[in-house]
């Protein structure tokens, strides 16, 4: 068992091409994976397939989509004020959902940030003012299914927050996530109000990204294993530049960053190339 997992960032979007715009490069990407052939798998299910020794029952090959910030640009087209229209991810998937018959819920995962004071500051402080990190449409997400809602920590410990709210420091770092305090703001408390958020769902969250893809070895090794019984976190994310196989960590699984591990589509065919002929 071999799989790829993929991140990308819908805020992404400076440019006409491939390597300056993430929704170009979702989506052809996407057709990249679809026209091999290669079944499209929920990070749900492999996080739950690792944490309980049945990876057997993933397909031998397999690709999973994600991606991180919760920029309204997952969800909802966007006009961008020098770029132009921006189709969604969303929308993006749902095009090829029907043009091939796709199956499944969470097809992509949105990992977002819980705190609303963090998220106006990240909307000021990287999007000129523009209101792109709302909520308001998680719950719809949600309801559809094709996205799942999963939790990206309280505030992600941003570089543009004030210091007022990093009064340890850390910004920029979450390796300073050591203690269970700190761990228990980051993960636990941020699933609580994301949960909150879709109660009206029924759904809860049960995934966790590591801002910077920082798995330290206090959260990856003691409090996410520990202390599962209070955040509910099932697996956990990482930006490792690696594939998941058999013996991949329930939370440190690696999961590839779109302008990171790859920044052209040669290099991502590379990569689909690899996954299919170790």
């Amino acid at each position: 068992m071999r799989g790829l997992v993929l991140a990308y960032h819908s805020q992404n979007c400076g440019g006409y091409d491939y390597g300056s715009n993430d929704h170009l490069a979702f989506e052809r990407d996407l057709r990249a994976v679809l026209a091999r052939d290669l079944p499209i798998v929920s990070l749900a299910d492999i996080a739950s397939a690792l944490a309980a020794g049945l990876t057997a029952q993933l397909p031998d090959r397999f690709v999973a989509f994600s991606c991180d910030d919760g920029s309204l640009l997952d969800w909802r087209d966007y006009e961008h004020p020098r770029f132009g229209p921006q189709r969604s991810f969303a929308n993006i998937l749902r095009e090829q959902v029907a043009r091939h018959g796709l199956t499944g819920k969470g097809l992509l995962t949105a990992f977002v940030i819980a705190s609303p004071v963090a998220r106006r500051a990240i909307d000021e402080g990287c999007y000129g003012g523009a209101p792109l990190s709302h909520d308001d449409w998680w719950t719809e997400a949600a309801r559809e299914g094709l996205l799942a809602i999963e939790n990206h920590s309280w505030d992600h410990l941003h570089t543009v927050l004030p210091a007022s709210l990093l009064p340890d420091g850390g910004a920029g770092n979450f390796h300073t996530v050591d203690n269970y305090p700190k761990a228990d703001l980051q993960v636990r408390a941020a699933a609580e109000f994301i949960d909150e958020q879709l109660a009206a769902t029924g759904q809860r969250t049960s995934l966790f990204a590591y801002p910077y893809g920082h798995a330290s070895a206090f959260l990856a090794r003691e409090y996410l294993p520990r202390y599962a019984h209070e955040h509910g976190v099932v697996g956990a994310f990482t930006t490792e530049q690696n594939f998941v196989d058999a013996g991949t960590r329930a939370f440190e699984i690696p999961r590839m960053v779109c302008g990171d591990a790859w920044r052209t589509h040669q290099q991502f065919a590379e990569l689909l190339e690899r996954l299919l002929g170790e």
